[in-house]
């Protein structure tokens, strides 16, 4: 599964690098958790996840501005949906 935006007519672009395993959305977030994928990550993005030693991400996706976050560890996720207040209702559905 992916997360794609649109950019112009008839243009994706992958907001969050595949495998994404969950997502949930509101009017203003997508909130995603992400699987390793060694076949689907960039250079830099792998260089980063063994350095981190992590096999999982969150994403959060602020849709009014377009912006990207992530990847997330698992706490550095909860610290950043406190700060934009992200509504404890939406949840991902596999954690």
């Amino acid at each position: 599964m992916y997360v794609y935006a649109p950019t112009h007519e008839k243009y994706y672009k992958s907001l969050i690098p595949c495998n994404v395993a969950d997502y949930a959305y509101d009017e203003q977030f997508i909130i995603a958790y992400q699987t390793h994928n060694p076949n689907c990550l960039d250079d830099a993005m792998r260089e980063d996840e063994l350095k981190l030693g992590r096999l999982s991400n969150f994403w959060i996706v602020v849709k009014d501005s377009r912006t990207t976050i992530g990847p997330l560890s698992p706490e550095e996720y909860r610290i950043k949906r406190q700060e934009l207040q992200i509504p404890d209702n939406l949840k991902l559905r596999s954690l």
